[in-house]
């Protein structure tokens, strides 16, 4: 994985934001578990590509999202507290995700605004009629 991930000089947000996963977890549970991939909805609307993701019962701190010129990359770890013999149908059960997009040429990464609510991330990557200056650049969940 990449260290890049978290090092501010690489975030346009100010101050300090650290996700709960880090990229070392994130191996260890890739090699441990296959887990399928919810659906995702992508708008093409005026101004931006909307991406949407149904993510039922993860707190906004268990994703790390960025992305990586024009390759946008999800990854949720989630870490369940309930007991999984109380539950008498259990598929909300996946502990981890991930998710890579490729987003089309007119796409600007370095602007990208994400949101968790209701279950459901929301992703907004602006649009640019201007050749983007894509690099890695980690996005903020709020």
């Amino acid at each position: 994985m990449n260290t890049v991930l978290h090092n501010s000089e690489y975030s346009i947000y100010p101050g300090n934001y650290v996700p709960i996963i880090n990229e070392e977890e994130i191996v260890q549970i890739k090699q441990d578990e296959t887990t399928p991939t919810p659906a995702v909805n992508i708008i093409d609307s005026n101004g931006c590509y909307k991406i949407e993701i149904a993510v039922p019962e993860v707190e906004r701190e268990n994703f790390l999202v960025y992305a990586d010129n024009n390759i946008l990359s999800i990854y949720v770890v989630r870490h369940r507290k309930d007991d999984p013999k109380k539950f008498r149908i259990l598929e909300f059960n996946s502990n981890y995700f991930e998710h890579h997009i490729e987003l089309p040429a007119g796409a600007d990464t370095e602007f990208v605004s994400a949101e968790y609510k209701e279950e459901v991330l929301h992703i907004y990557v602006p649009k640019t009629s201007e050749k983007p200056h894509n690099s890695h650049t980690r996005i903020v969940v709020y």
